[in-house]
């Protein structure tokens, strides 16, 4: 019992420490969501083929957002997408993580901050 508690602490602790760098990163702006349940497969790598998005149309929209996570105040704005998908991330992707949180199927989201991309949604708005 004693073992499960500490791995709880440390976990704590982990996510604490990572919902707290999009703040840093965004010089102030709101974040509505962390990705403190991500975890990161390393810069610029990708999964292969298992990971990249199947359907043509989906990546033919690529960038688009239907989640945004926050963009900084530069122009044009350099923004991040909150997007979690099964079927991986566009082969466009440098960093693309996969949620620990995920196990069968599991769900990766694109890391990388790019200009304008909360901008257009990838699937149609609910009305």
């Amino acid at each position: 019992m004693r073992s499960s508690s500490a791995l709880f602490l440390a976990f704590v602790l982990l996510a604490v420490f990572l919902a707290a760098l999009p703040f840093a990163e965004s010089s102030g702006r709101h974040h509505h969501h962390h990705h403190s349940h991500l975890h990161g497969r390393g810069e610029g790598e990708r999964g292969g083929e298992a990971r990249s998005l199947a359907a043509k149309g989906a990546a033919a929209a690529w960038p688009c957002c239907d989640n945004c996570g926050g963009c900084t105040k530069s122009i044009p704005p350099q923004c991040q997408c909150m997007d979690a998908r099964p079927a991986g991330c566009h082969p466009a992707c440098k960093s693309c993580v996969k949620s620990s949180l995920s196990v069968s199927p599991p769900v990766y989201q694109c890391m990388d901050r790019i200009p304008n991309l909360c901008q257009r949604r990838c699937t149609a708005a609910a009305r």
